[in-house]
């Protein structure tokens, strides 16, 4: 019997641990070579009209014309976007079946007690798309002209006025609760199952005031329907220069942009979600992409799936401090 040292045992090893590596990354690599080989669907948790319906509309056509497969966007709205989150996260780890998302992404895990997925295990990143700013708007035939009349409003019959938002614990909602907290008002919520529902009910005069993104309150602004109040974010949209910030109306403590992205199922093979992000990044680099964007009141994401993770962790974090300021839940 001849003896061998554990350092030849160790080098064995290592060399098979090598060999079973390489053959991995051959194997990822030959998958990632013939994806996508079949239509993509991707999903959105908020029903057609909104800014996250439009958004990947948008990404959905040119990724479906650069790739000659169609990409379909499949709108399953409904339990502030728990509905769509959870239907991905038990989808094949492919890369046909994708999640466009936003905060809510994090927030629902916080809200409910049972979102039906767990953002941290249940998903990996894809790409960051777009970071943004919501607005409060109001509808044009009422007397509320400026941030300043809201608030003295709300502050003479706390609770008689109400906004809408496109649904519980989304983006919306949790900026204008975290602007109520902060300002020590009293407005009822109206949620819907997506912006565009909510924004025709505040053109209509249903509902007096309306939160929602840029991209969809936009168009109703320009016909002179709803009147901008306040943006959410740091600084104000470069096309809305007299609308103020919630910081300049007096409570930098509720500024909140908020963001979109796309997540994949977990163990959805690194090579195929690297090619996502490589043809996406070069997608969102388009001049013509990055104006649309712009027209719609949305920045431009971009980064490496690993920064989107990194980003995803962040919000996590910010999400939990914001649950907690507002004591927000969804029994």
């Amino acid at each position: 019997m001849t003896f061998q040292s554990p350092l030849n045992f160790l080098r064995k090893g290592l060399a098979k641990l090598a060999l079973l590596i390489c053959a991995l990354f051959l194997q990822h690599a030959a998958l990632a070579e013939g994806y996508p080989d079949k239509p993509i669907r991707l999903v959105v948790g908020l029903a057609a009209g909104g800014a996250s319906d439009t958004l990947a509309r948008l990404l959905g056509k040119e990724l479906g014309e650069r790739w000659h497969q169609p990409v379909i966007i499949e709108n399953r709205p409904g339990a502030g976007g728990n509905i769509a989150s959870a239907y991905v996260a038990r989808s094949p780890a492919d890369g046909y079946t994708l999640l466009f998302t936003a905060d809510n992404h994090n927030l629902n895990t916080l809200i409910y007690q049972d979102a039906g997925y767990d953002a941290q295990k249940d998903f990996t990143g894809v790409i960051l798309v777009s970071t943004f700013s919501l607005m409060l708007s109001a509808n044009a035939d009422t007397p509320y002209k400026t941030i300043t009349d809201v608030i003295a409003s709300a502050k003479k019959e706390p609770g008689k006025l109400f906004y809408g938002s496109s649904g519980i614990g989304l983006p919306n909602h949790v900026s204008m609760e975290k602007f109520l907290h902060a300002a020590k008002l009293k407005i009822s919520h109206v949620p819907y199952r997506g912006s565009a529902l909510s924004i025709t009910d505040a053109v209509a005069g249903q509902i007096p005031l309306v939160m929602s993104t840029i991209t969809a309150a936009l168009p109703f602004v320009t016909a002179h329907k709803l009147t901008p109040l306040m943006v959410t974010g740091s600084t104000r949209w470069p096309t809305l220069p007299d609308v103020p910030t919630v910081a300049e109306a007096g409570y930098p403590e509720a500024t909140s942009p908020s963001w979109m992205g796309i997540v994949a199922p977990s163990k959805t093979p690194q090579a195929i979600v690297d090619k996502l992000n490589h043809e996406l990044q070069a997608i969102l680099a388009e001049a013509s992409i990055r104006d649309a964007f712009f027209k719609l009141g949305m920045g431009v994401g971009g980064g490496t799936p690993k920064d989107f993770d990194d980003f995803l962790a962040k919000d996590l974090t910010a999400s939990k401090k914001v649950v907690n300021e507002i004591a927000l839940k969804v029994q």
